[in-house]
Parts: structure tokens; sequence; C-alpha cells
């Protein structure tokens, strides 16, 4: 359920950053992207509190939960590398541009599934194995669905993505700028690398920065 104020600064005192960390948050010129993530920074906050990313900032969340979200994050990835290539295939002939810059994110998804290869041997998950969630099986079919959709356009396909390239990056970096307990097994693991992952996939195209 949405709320009409993000939580008081008391709430978010633990895990939010003393100052604005601009990491992950679209340009602040009025465009779209910025304009969109304003009417949107309450739903972001309430993400940042969500017991699962809490329990990544201080170093408590259980194991099994760890393990389960390797498993629906593979799933999430392999989902966007098939979105990726349906979006170059959209780029018309004066869009290269785009095209090489989208061929640079479906690379960061591959860097990402493999680091996720890594995950899996180090926390003991067996990725075949994994079922996605139905809240994963959603958004997956969502993406395929509109992916697959001959009329889609190039933004139709981009669309479905940017939300969780924003969100995730967002949220890495405020965790990132937090410091952590000491010996938290996901600072470094996920913290730190998934956060330069995800905002890598956000630098190639400008328009996802400014627009």
């Amino acid at each position: 359920m949405m709320v009409t104020q993000p939580p008081s600064d008391s709430a978010t005192r633990s895990v939010r950053p003393a100052q604005p960390q601009p990491s992950g948050e679209p340009a602040p010129n009025g465009g779209v992207s910025s304009r969109l993530w304003e009417d949107s920074k309450d739903l972001a906050y309430q993400s940042l509190l969500h017991p699962f990313v809490l329990g990544i900032a201080q170093g408590t969340l259980p194991r099994e939960s760890f393990q389960h979200f390797i498993g629906q994050d593979a799933t999430f990835l392999l989902s966007f590398a098939e979105a990726y290539a349906a979006a170059m295939d959209r780029c018309a002939p004066e869009q290269q541009h785009l095209a090489e810059a989208l061929k640079g994110m479906l690379r960061g998804v591959r860097d990402e599934l493999r680091l996720h290869e890594a995950y899996a041997e180090r926390w003991g998950v067996l990725l075949e194995h994994q079922q996605p969630s139905p809240a994963t099986k959603a958004y997956v079919y969502y993406i395929k669905m509109v992916s697959e959709q001959h009329d889609s356009s190039l933004a139709d396909v981009m669309s479905t993505l940017l939300p969780c390239l924003r969100l995730y990056a967002w949220l890495g970096a405020q965790l990132n700028s937090v410091p952590s307990q000491p010996g938290n097994p996901y600072k470094v693991s996920w913290i730190q690398a998934d956060n330069s992952l995800s905002q890598q996939s956000l630098d190639p195209i400008p328009c996802l920065q400014s627009g």
C-alpha cells in the first residue's frame, strides 16, 4: 500500500545516509525519469526499510533467505538478457548508438550472471534446482509479454526494465554508503559488487540518466 509521505528521519537513520547520495538517482533536470522518481520516492524508502534489505545492510539476513534470493535473481537476469536483445532489435538505423549501449548493458547482465554462479557455489545453491516464486513468475512473464509483442516499441520494452534497474541501483548506493557491522557476509559479496554492476547498467545510455 502506498504511503503519502516518506518514512521519518528517525525511522531511516540506521540505514539512510546523512547526506543525499546522487548515485542511482536520475539527474534532477525535470525530465520524465526525474519526475517519476520523485513521484515514487516514498515506495523507494519503503523498499529500503523492507526486512530483507535491512537484513542485508545489518548482516542479519538468514542464510536461507539469501540463498532463495540468488535463485530468484538469476531468473530475473535471464529475462533481462532476453529483453535487452529484443530492445536492440527495435533500434532504428539512426539509433545505433543506443544499440551499442544496449550491447553494453547485455554484457553487464552476463557479468552479473557469472557473479551469481560464484554466489551459488559459495552459498551452496544449485541454480538448476531453483523454482521461480509467484512474484518472480509474474514479473518475468510481464517482461516477456511486452518484449515479444510485435507492436512493442523500444520505449515499451525498456519501460519494463528501468524501474527495477533504478531502484536496485539506488538501494545499493544507500547500503554501500552506510557502515555495516563487522563480519557482514553481504557487504563485499552483494552490497559492493552488485551496486557497481547495477550502476554500470544505467550508465551507458544517457537518456536513462537524464530523460
